[in-house]
């Protein structure tokens, strides 16, 4: 695995055109993993979307899942626990193996060379 790519969730992001992006790169879709991570529960996570009528990140994940290897980790804190970013990070770090790790926003708009560059840049530099 080359490319690891860590966003977060955390029950605030309603879209995430990352994930989506990532589904349409000419960068072969084995040597790259895209994980979500979500600090709070599935059932959290899932009902802040569905309350405001969009796909949950499980959803999303899920239709994206047979194109790319995605994922997403559920940290289990309860909604009252303040947002903590380095939490997320640090634990999709914990559950990457690329030998490449990008964080991003989860609602990043790329282009479908976007991977490609990135390693073209890392190999030159």
């Amino acid at each position: 695995m080359k490319h690891s790519v860590l966003s977060w969730d955390c029950c605030y992001r309603n879209f995430f055109h990352t994930a989506e992006a990532f589904a349409h790169q000419t960068f072969a879709s084995s040597d790259f993993e895209v994980i979500f991570v979500e600090q709070r529960t599935e059932v959290a996570s899932d009902a802040h979307n569905h309350r405001l009528g969009l796909p949950s990140l499980r959803e999303v994940v899920s239709s994206l899942a047979d194109r790319i290897a995605i994922r997403v980790l559920y940290l289990g804190y309860d909604p009252d626990t303040p947002f903590h970013w380095g939490r997320a990070v640090n634990a999709g770090i914990q559950a990457s193996s690329g030998a490449i790790i990008s964080v991003m926003d989860g609602d990043l708009l790329l282009e479908p060379d976007f991977l490609a560059k990135l390693d073209r840049h890392h190999a030159q530099n």
